[in-house]
């Protein structure tokens, strides 16, 4: 039996006032600090109270629209204060925010919204005409509530976003002429501010119940296929309990970054949730370039920052160039380098910590595990010589229960140290939404409990120390964390009459840096020759079917695909490829470097 590392007491206090709304969670820890700085954006402070001041005023606004306990809003908007204000809102109400990435493309952002039965869809303004016009007269919504980026901004406050404030002040303005043009039915489109027009900041009683739904978030589950994990009020105050000692060293008025999307469950529960209610300062950024993580912690000096590995690989090696450019004299501020949603190889760690150390920073590098069913992270790596170990994925956070699974037959193997995982986390998922047939093929009952399958093979030691083995479903860890799964990749591609066959997997650089690269192998019909015009046709069907980031980023041609005894495509032996041995079409060069791998060639 593995060591107990946190012990019982931990176990205890991690439900410890759990039961109870979300916003009285956060508000009850701030009460004392309300003159603390809750967000910061473009250089504007936004006060906790100004912080619960806005939640009333949006809360006031949905009763207004008749909104009440069990209805659900979407939010589609990147990290704007405006996601915070619904959010806490809606949850004050017992209504269920449903969380829809906005790079998605209009026909998912359709389906999903209408199968999480919104009365309210919220998004961004300048989203509209190529997001939410295509689709606005199937939306099954009462309303459309359109934010500018600009709403949030303080002019008074701005100092080095002047263009910026400029830029979003003008496209506001010309959305709005736009917008006075459109005739839509019982004025089904309002901007932000004419929703908010008659809002008052009158306090709110909250609405509580054990067990009260809280966040719908959309995963692609095992398949590509939508699934929306249903997570409560009590998941979410769990998951910041366990939080503390997977993270326990943030202070109040620490500034956190908040890069990792809300509308992702990471960034959600241990993001925006867990920040606010321990009075941290989150440096909201709504549009995030990969490239600028280390600018973005030097520049603001930021204590605590959660990332792929792939941005603090780049931060380790841009610091030497960074230190220059900010005058900064080490890096002693940083306090919380958190790195999700991919394996860290050794190299990574040992590069960022030998970082960290020689320039006066105590901090280690902390890598977590999770998933959105389990309300965001389950383990993370300890800051602690004796469970020092490049290697380890980490250590559980106090109450998970963990069982294996026989990765073949799928079913519980006493006493066994590894295969696949299986949870029990006091703030897991209810289960997913109206998909009751889904869960339970990822539920296992055991001891009277239930515990979920994660889909990930590992093995623990005797001290309790995780050990990553792989994955038991054909899933893509692009450079950014972003799981790609090939499923859906492959069925879109064989919607094209002059496919034969396809297979697409993840492959890694000759550099060996974190991540995959989708790449889809396509085996033409005979007569057919690979053409620039046929990637773009297979391209922009992905983008239609599927979206931006869970498309193939390249595409090669082969004569025929490697299969095994048993007669299925043997993907494992594609997977052994380097990015740089194929001829490739590219369609997406974020993660591949131009000198080497071509763009659509001519022919």
């Amino acid at each position: 039996m593995p060591k107990l590392y946190y012990g019982e007491e931990a176990e205890r206090k991690i439900l410890e006032n759990t039961k109870q709304n979300i916003f009285d969670y956060m508000d009850a820890s701030t009460k004392d600090i309300e003159d603390f700085t809750a967000m910061t954006y473009y250089g504007g402070e936004i006060s906790y109270k100004e912080l619960k001041e806005n939640i009333f005023k949006y809360a006031n606004t949905l009763k207004r629209y008749g909104l009440e306990k069990g209805d659900t809003i979407t939010l589609c908007l990147p990290n704007v204060p405006e996601v915070v204000y619904y959010k806490y809102a809606a949850w004050l109400l017992g209504i269920k925010t449903h969380l829809v990435d906005p790079r998605f493309n209009p026909e998912g952002i359709l389906e999903l919204t209408n199968k999480s039965h919104s009365s309210l869809f919220v998004s961004v303004i300048d989203a509209f005409s190529v997001k939410i016009a295509p689709i606005i007269d199937r939306l099954n919504v009462e309303n459309v509530v359109l934010v500018a980026p600009s709403d949030s901004m303080k002019v008074e406050r701005i100092r080095d976003a002047k263009n910026v404030l400029a830029k979003a002040l003008y496209s506001y303005k010309e959305f709005e002429l736009y917008l006075k043009e459109l005739t839509f039915r019982e004025e089904k489109v309002l901007l932000n501010r004419d929703f908010l027009k008659f809002a008052k900041s009158n306090r709110v009683v909250s609405v509580y119940e054990e067990n009260m739904p809280a966040t719908i978030v959309f995963t692609s589950g095992t398949t590509g296929t939508p699934k929306g994990p249903v997570l409560s009020h009590d998941s979410y105050n769990i998951k910041v309990n366990q939080i503390d000692y997977g993270v326990p060293n943030i202070q109040r008025g620490d500034k956190f970054l908040a890069v990792i999307p809300f509308f992702a469950a990471y960034g959600s529960y241990a993001g925006m949730a867990n920040s606010l209610k321990k009075g941290m300062n989150m440096y909201m950024i709504p549009k995030f370039i990969p490239q600028e993580f280390g600018d973005l912690i030097c520049r603001y000096q930021i204590q605590t920052a959660i990332g792929v590995p792939m941005y603090w690989e780049k931060f380790a090696h841009d610091w030497p160039n960074l230190q220059k450019k900010y005058n900064l004299d080490d890096l002693s501020f940083l306090k919380n380098p958190v790195s999700g949603g991919d394996v860290v190889s050794p190299e990574v760690t040992e590069k960022c910590n030998q970082t960290f150390k020689d320039n006066n920073s105590e901090a280690k590098f902390i890598v977590g595990y999770g998933s959105s069913e389990t309300a965001g992270p389950v383990a993370t790596t300890v800051n602690n010589d004796e469970y020092s170990d490049d290697l380890t994925t980490g250590i559980f956070f106090p109450g998970i229960k963990h069982i294996f699974l026989d990765p073949e037959t799928h079913k519980v193997v006493e006493g066994a140290t590894s295969g696949e995982l299986a949870l029990h986390d006091p703030g897991m998922m209810l289960g997913y939404l109206d998909a009751d047939e889904e869960t339970e093929e990822i539920t296992v009952n055991y001891n009277g409990e239930k515990y979920y399958n994660m889909g990930d093979l590992f093995s623990i030691n005797e001290k309790g120390m995780l050990y990553f083995g792989g994955r038991t479903k054909r899933v893509i860890m692009r450079p950014d964390g972003h799981t790609v799964h090939a499923f859906p990749i492959e069925k879109s591609i064989l919607e094209d009459e002059d496919v034969e066959n396809v297979c697409a997997v993840g492959l890694k650089k000759k550099d060996n840096s974190s991540g995959t690269i989708p790449v889809a192998f396509v085996v033409l019909k005979d007569g057919v020759e690979p053409s620039e015009e046929l990637v773009k046709r297979l391209d922009t069907r992905a983008l239609f079917n599927l979206s931006e980031r869970n498309r193939a980023m390249a595409y090669t041609f082969v004569q025929e695909l490697p299969y095994s005894l048993m007669g299925k495509i043997a993907y494992k032996e594609l997977e052994k490829i380097t990015l740089e041995d194929l001829d490739l079409y590219v369609v997406d060069h974020t993660f591949i470097d131009k000198d080497y791998a071509r763009a659509l060639k001519k022919q």
